[in-house]
């Protein structure tokens, strides 16, 4: 983690969206500005944090351990949202938070900002919409893993994840996100090369065939839109 010391900075991110839209008390005195790296650790599970995090540019996923030694990524966090706000409420962090770009964040301290955060009924009424959308989506995640082949989630997946036309993740990550086997990732992309979805350079993706994994990834999104229709 690095620190960014910009007061100029600082005062133009405290006194403008997103940090508005979440924070309305006097926390600016104890707010910083700081920036991780792509593998850093943002919070670790089962252990308490620091600080309580908006995140203002980049992506990090959240991970769980289990017991038997096996991980999987629960969900990709992107900018703007909340990261530690159930740790807020309950002292220890269920998952891990894992920068997986560079990620810029406002910090603000756990500890002493904690009473204040609690007292606070705009601050709270953020947090449970956010924590709302959170479970949706953790929901929708686990109904497609259970539901839908994997080929479909991985178009998806691809599509949701590709920077400009090319798709750069480990098969490793991939496999821990869609709750798969790395062999069983591993044949599904070559099946996506060998039927011209994608091509490939070394490690790096290029779709090239955007209209069949869009129509992969139409089953899930479909879902996923009649389920929020139903649920409003």
């Amino acid at each position: 983690m690095r620190i960014i010391k910009n007061p100029s900075l600082l005062h133009q991110y405290l006194t403008t969206p997103p940090y508005t839209d979440y924070f309305r008390g006097d926390l600016r005195s104890h707010t910083q500005i700081v920036e991780y790296n792509a593998g850093e650790y943002v919070l670790q599970q089962a252990v308490p944090p620091q600080f309580l995090y908006l995140m203002l540019t980049g992506r990090c996923y959240t991970r769980v351990s289990l017991a038997n030694g096996k991980s999987m990524i629960l969900q990709t966090l992107k900018a703007p949202c909340l990261i530690g706000e159930m740790e807020l409420l309950q002292d220890i962090s269920p998952m891990t938070v894992q920068a997986l770009e560079k990620s810029r964040m406002l910090a603000i301290p756990m500890e002493r900002c904690r009473p204040i955060l609690l007292q606070d009924p705009y601050f709270l009424r953020q947090v449970c919409s956010q924590l709302v959308v959170k479970e949706r989506a953790n929901s929708l995640s686990l109904i497609h893993t259970f539901c839908y082949p994997l080929e479909n989630r991985l178009a998806k997946f691809i599509l949701d994840n590709r920077q400009e036309n090319r798709f750069l993740i480990k098969k490793t990550h991939i496999a821990e996100s869609l709750g798969a086997s790395y062999r069983h990732v591993q044949t599904v992309m070559g099946a996506f090369v060998e039927k011209g979805y994608l091509s490939k350079e070394k490690l790096v993706y290029t779709i090239t065939d955007e209209p069949t994994l869009s129509a992969l990834a139409q089953e899930l999104e479909a879902f996923g839109a009649a389920e929020l229709s139903l649920s409003l």
